[in-house]
């Protein structure tokens, strides 16, 4: 689940979402990921720092692996930290679509 980077009400939408189907369903994982430039996911998730993961989506991007930048947050919820230039990070996953 993401939330679209012109829309910063729609982050909060998106992180509670992802909260409440994981609370819905625990067996189902779920993984937010940010598009925009300062989204609360990371405050409201409360990402740990985990040591030698990227620091954000775009640097997950820039390696070719979203495995290492994923961290578990609060609820249960995967969440990844938002990227610095988000239309960057749109134009590259678009591209390898």
């Amino acid at each position: 689940m993401s939330a679209p980077p012109q829309a910063p009400f729609a982050a909060h939408l998106a992180v509670n979402l992802a909260v409440y189907l994981r609370a819905l369903r625990e067996d189902v994982g779920v993984l937010y990921v940010p598009l925009a430039r300062r989204p609360p996911g990371g405050e409201l998730l409360d990402l740990p720092g985990a040591p030698g993961a990227p620091a954000s989506l775009e640097a997950a991007v820039a390696l070719g692996s979203l495995n290492r930048a994923i961290a578990l947050g609060q609820f249960g919820v995967h969440a990844v930290r938002a990227p610095a230039a988000p239309e960057r990070v749109a134009a590259e996953v678009a591209r390898d679509a």
